[in-house]
């Protein structure tokens, strides 16, 4: 469906170039006179004769001119809104509130996993023993918090690793989560 401020411009458009193309394409000079075609359609003739003078506005006669047109005012297009980032840069490792604790993973695991995101420009809590056991490593992170709980799983090598928003009965976010963007429960080792 068009805008109804459209189409009036682009009607507006059309006609001021159809006068245009008339104005500069009529022969200088000469007058035209509207005749009746055998048909019955009405047309535009130029006299052959000697042209007749046009009158030219005197000081009392103001030269008329077409009022401008009003258009309603139109839409303007908005930008798209910036695509979400998917990575997380290294210089913004260091502000994402992340823990590490064990919840069934070999002993000294969750220290392990410290460190390591130490070495990524992470800046970790300490490591501790999870509330509760997992059958397998959990990236939790709080909503909104996905993209630093990917960087997470990707400095942990952790591709297997559930990652996912808590729910609201989850023991170890309960317990560690409270003021954290990510907590990483370690689950037992794959076979």
């Amino acid at each position: 469906m068009k805008i109804r401020g459209v189409e009036i411009a682009g009607g507006l458009a059309v006609f001021g170039l159809v006068v245009l193309l008339a104005v500069a394409l009529w022969p200088q000079g000469e007058s035209a006179t509207v005749a009746t075609s055998e048909s019955g359609d009405s047309v535009f003739a130029t006299p052959t004769s000697e042209p007749t003078p046009t009158a030219t506005p005197t000081a009392t006669q103001a030269p008329t001119e077409a009022p401008e047109p009003t258009l309603e005012p139109t839409a303007t297009p908005t930008a798209a809104p910036a695509p979400e980032p998917t990575e997380l840069a290294p210089g913004d490792r260091s502000g994402v509130a992340v823990q590490v604790v064990n919840g069934g993973g070999a002993t000294g695991a969750a220290g392990a996993a410290t460190t390591r995101l130490e070495e990524q420009s992470f800046e970790p809590r300490d490591s501790a023993n999870a509330a509760a056991a997992v059958n397998r490593t959990e990236i939790l992170h709080r909503d909104g918090q996905e993209i630093a709980a990917r960087a997470v799983a990707s400095a942990l090598d952790s591709s297997d690793a559930e990652l996912r928003v808590p729910a609201d009965d989850d023991p170890n976010w309960a317990a560690f989560g409270n003021d954290l963007d990510v907590l990483v429960v370690l689950g037992p080792p794959l076979p």
